[in-house]
This record gives structure tokens, C-alpha cells and sequence, in this order.
């Protein structure tokens, strides 16, 4: 190849491809309720409020070269990937309560993908009355309740 100040070789074997293992971090949260974006530092655990079940999580791998051409894939406790492309966010709409795993992979910015993956645990709390133990209670309370109505109720039929 020629420049103004001469020749320019260079032998196409002697390109390489990155090696290097970028970190993936966690950079957001985003309440759909609120739409308000929430920065977080790389967060490993996220707990997820009762009224807020919609929500988008942000990501990123800190891959400064060729950085657009970064792509993602995630899974949420099972053993399929889903690959998003170059998206750097997931959204959750109604997801049940319980603890998660939420788990990020990346390529880098040479498209090769890489085995650092980022795991999150998401704890979605339950709402008001899911608790195994709340519901037990109620249910005791209520069977209290209609037996003590009953009694009572049996009890003035025969009194008078």
C-alpha cells in the first residue's frame, strides 16, 4: 500500500483477533411505574419491591474497542440463552415472586463471545397475602371466626 511518506506493508497473518475477557457490569434499573432510571454501581443483588414488577434492567461489558459491535445474550433460571444482539438491556413485565438468577454474557468487540458471564440475584418480593405463612394464618383466623359464629349461633337455638 502506498502513503505519502512511502510504502506500507503489512502481513495479514500478523493481525489478530482480541483475547481480552471484558467484565460485564450491571448499570441500571428502570421501574416502568416511575420511568425513572436508578444507577447502580454493578449490582449482584437487586431486590425487586411488591409494585414494581415491570421493570428493564442495563448492562454493559467494558470492552472499549469496537464497542458498538458488542453483542449480549442473558438467561433467567433455566439453561437457554437468549440473545439479544447488540441491545444492552432486558425488560420484565409481571414477573412472579420469587429468587432468580439472572445471568449476562458478552462478546467482545471482535464478535468473539466470552466466558465471563455476570449473575444478578433477583429477589422479587411477593405482594400483600402471597406469603405461604400469612395466607395459613388468615385461613386459621377466618376457620376461627365461622366456628366461633356457629357455636354461638347454636348455642341461642337451644337456649331458647
Amino acid at each position: 500500500m502506498g502513503t505519502e511518506g512511502g510504502m506500507l506493508v503489512f502481513s495479514p497473518d500478523s493481525i489478530v483477533k482480541q483475547t481480552y475477557e471484558a467484565p460485564i457490569v450491571v448499570t441500571g434499573i428502570k421501574y416502568s411505574e416511575d420511568n425513572l432510571s436508578h444507577v447502580l454501581s454493578d449490582a449482584d443483588y437487586l431486590e425487586i419491591p411488591t409494585r414494581r414488577r415491570n421493570f428493564t434492567i442495563s448492562f454493559a461489558a467494558l470492552d472499549y474497542t469496537n464497542s458498538l459491535d458488542i453483542e449480549y445474550a442473558y438467561k433467567l433460571d433455566d439453561n437457554q440463552w437468549y440473545y439479544i444482539g447488540k441491545k444492552n438491556s432486558v425488560s420484565f413485565v409481571s414477573l412472579p415472586a420469587g429468587k432468580y438468577q439472572f445471568q449476562i454474557k458478552a462478546t467482545n468487540g471482535d464478535g468473539i463471545w466470552m466466558n465471563t458471564v455476570k449473575t444478578v440475584t433477583l429477589q422479587v418480593l411477593p405482594t400483600f397475602g402471597k406469603p405461604v405463612g400469612l395466607r395459613l394464618l388468615s385461613s386459621c383466623c377466618l376457620g376461627d371466626i365461622f366456628s366461633y359464629r356457629i357455636c354461638f349461633f347454636l348455642y341461642l337455638l337451644f337456649e331458647a
